[in-house]
C-alpha cells in the first residue's frame, strides 16, 4: 500500500495473525500486549527472544494459569520473527517516552488506548483466504476467538 497508515496497519494486522496462530494468542490477548511483554527483540537484540502474556492495566488473562511466557524464537519463523522485530523497532522509535508500558498494537500516536478489534482482528478473520487455518484446524480456531 502507498498510503502510510494503511500500510501501518496492514504491518499490525500481519503481527497479530502470527502472535495468533504461531503462538496460540486469543484476540484480547493480542490487543492488550505492551512493549515490555515482548523481551528480547530490540535493544538489546537477543538470539532467543520471548513474549511474556499476562494482565496488565488493559486487562487480566483468563485466570492466572493463562499467565505464560513464549519462547518466540522456536514458535515463529525466521521470516515471521524479522517482521515481529521491525514492528516492536518501529514502535519504539514511535514513542515519546522511553518507558515500554505502552501498548505494542495500537494506532498511530495512540500508545495507551487499545486498538479497535473491527480494524485490527476482525479483517484478518473474515479474510476468505484464512477460512482453511481458522476453520478446518480445530486448535487454531480458538486462537482468534475470545
Amino acid at each position: 500500500l502507498d498510503d502510510e497508515p494503511d500500510r501501518r496497519l496492514a504491518e499490525a494486522r500481519q503481527v497479530a495473525l502470527i502472535l495468533g496462530y504461531r503462538c496460540g494468542l486469543r484476540r484480547g490477548e493480542i490487543r492488550r500486549l505492551l512493549l515490555r511483554d515482548l523481551q528480547g527483540l530490540y535493544e538489546p537484540a537477543l538470539a532467543f527472544p520471548t513474549l511474556v502474556v499476562r494482565g496488565n492495566r488493559f486487562g487480566s488473562t483468563k485466570t492466572s494459569n493463562a499467565n505464560r511466557v513464549l519462547s518466540l524464537w522456536a514458535l515463529l519463523t525466521d521470516a515471521e520473527l524479522d517482521l515481529v522485530r521491525r514492528w516492536y523497532r518501529r514502535r519504539t522509535l514511535e514513542q515519546t517516552s522511553k518507558k515500554r508500558n505502552q501498548l505494542f498494537l495500537c494506532e498511530l500516536h495512540q500508545p495507551n488506548f487499545l486498538m479497535p478489534s473491527k480494524a485490527l482482528i476482525d479483517p484478518v478473520q473474515e479474510h476468505p483466504g484464512l477460512v482453511f487455518i481458522i476453520c478446518d484446524i480445530p486448535v487454531r480456531r480458538v486462537m482468534l476467538c475470545d
